[in-house]
């Protein structure tokens, strides 16, 4: 199998990174960007290709490393559009409830938890350290940033943003298109396409072109 990166930042490095963990010896890793492919640009040695050329490769699985989520969303429609198969890549150190259901083209960091009867959609990103509770559901596309939790019972929608160091409450809604901020703690539900952030998080403003960075 070849597994495709789909973005060659930041992100991208820590999913080859966990990759090289657990890949097969016959497996090979390369990174996809439409901008700088091809460019001589490189990671542990491993090109850089742009899609139109990553497409053309014979059993290749792709797992998105962007952490924009419209931006996640945008990629993923071009993925399944192509018929290309998504790969899930799991840090071995996390910990993962046998009755949790875990989607295509999940990444999971080191140390992340997700508790039983949680539900993870397609091509969502938790990175290091975050804690998804029982009965919660992620959806798709959307980011997890580093320790952060999610508490029993919520409803993380699709396409959204959580921000490094921030807890929802049990039994809590997060709409999609959220963005909530840094460090934040979410007491009440979280209407679709809206800015939070605080403790406790207030609404500061419509994500008018859902864009965290």
């Amino acid at each position: 199998m070849v597994i495709g990166i789909y973005g060659a930042g930041g992100l991208g490095r820590e999913v080859f990174d966990t990759a090289c963990l657990i890949k097969k010896e016959s497996d090979k890793i390369i990174f996809i960007d439409d901008i700088n492919g091809n460019n001589g640009l490189n990671y542990a040695s491993s090109p850089i290709v742009t899609f139109d050329e990553a497409k053309k490769i014979p059993d290749l699985s792709v797992i998105i490393a962007v952490g924009e989520p419209s931006v996640r969303e945008r990629l993923h429609d071009v993925v399944r559009e192509n018929n290309i198969k998504l790969c899930s890549v799991i840090h071995p150190m996390s910990n993962i409830s046998p009755f949790a259901k875990i989607g295509e083209g999940v990444y999971v960091g080191a140390f992340t938890y997700i508790s039983c009867n949680a539900s993870i959609a397609d091509n969502v990103f938790l990175q290091p350290h975050c804690v998804i509770g029982h009965d919660s559901s992620v959806g798709a596309d959307s980011l997890i940033s580093s320790f952060s939790e999610v508490c029993g019972h919520c409803k993380i929608g699709e396409s959204t943003y959580i921000s490094i160091h921030s807890v929802i409450k049990q039994g809590i809604s997060v709409g999609s298109n959220a963005i909530i901020g840094f460090s934040s703690v979410v007491h009440k539900d979280i209407d679709d396409g809206v800015v939070a952030m605080g403790n406790p998080a207030r609404i500061l403003s419509r994500a008018v072109d859902t864009r965290v960075f």
